[in-house]
């Protein structure tokens, strides 16, 4: 099982900038819900890595309406 580890939205936005700065090729299209927002990429080595952010106090008002 791969760790997870928490990061804040801006971290997405700057890791992904600078992946793709580095030689690294997008791999799907941004994903954005208001609540959540990720980005995703394919390695030197092809390897597709997936970045998220999810701001859980959104997400459980959001569950509550």
């Amino acid at each position: 099982m791969h760790p997870i580890i928490p990061i804040v939205f801006i971290d997405v936005i700057d890791l992904y900038a600078n992946t793709i700065s580095l030689g690294a090729i997008e791999a799907f299209p941004v994903l954005g819900h208001g609540f959540m927002y990720s980005r995703s990429f394919h390695d030197l080595d092809c390897h597709i890595w997936e970045l998220g952010w999810m701001d859980m106090e959104a997400f459980l008002k959001m569950k509550q309406s």
